[in-house]
């Protein structure tokens, strides 16, 4: 497939019609950890529940990257937790990959966070993995040690833990300033 303009694509607010799209390229993103060990006996499905688009899209808190053709190939799902913005999710089709296009969501979603009057933007990622932590930590994000979790991230730990070998995942902070934008 030949290289496209950045012009090409553009992030829109999500529709709740996007979400069995967004459900597929949840579903393609999760493949590229096959082989980790990371997801491995996790069923094939989508793991984010209807209502928590729906919920997301209602307060403005998700955006979908769509192709020259309107198609969604990419989204964000953020949600306000206090002090932070929180990434939920971000994924792009792994079809257009290793174009940019991530990081065209992340200052998206850097942007959000600054419009909902938020200082920092926060996520819960797998630590070592080449396109997890250490691509966060391009953006200036750095991993919180236990004492600066808050309670919601416990708790959200705790929930992870059901399915997830959280020893591997680490929550991470990006503080944003004036002058970031």
């Amino acid at each position: 497939m030949p290289q496209l303009k950045k012009a090409a694509y553009r992030i829109r607010r999500t529709k709740i019609s996007d979400i069995p799209r967004l459900n597929e390229i949840e579903v393609a993103a999760d493949r590229l950890f096959s082989g980790t060990g990371l997801l491995d006996g996790l069923p094939e499905v989508e793991m984010i529940p209807h209502a928590a688009f729906e919920a997301a899209i209602n307060e403005g808190l998700a955006h979908t990257l769509v192709d020259w053709k309107g198609k969604p190939i990419g989204f964000t799902l953020c949600s306000l937790r206090d002090p932070d913005l929180y990434l939920d999710q971000i994924s792009v089709d792994p079809a257009y990959g290793r174009r940019g296009l991530g990081g065209r969501l992340m200052a998206q979603i850097l942007d959000l966070a600054r419009k909902n009057n938020r200082t920092s933007l926060s996520l819960s990622t797998f630590r070592d993995i080449p396109w997890n932590g250490p691509y966060y930590a391009k953006f200036g994000f750095t991993e919180l040690s236990r004492t600066a979790l808050e309670p919601w991230m416990l708790d959200m730990e705790m929930a992870q833990a059901q399915y997830l070998d959280v020893s591997k995942r680490c929550f991470m902070r990006c503080t944003l300033s004036d002058s970031d934008e």
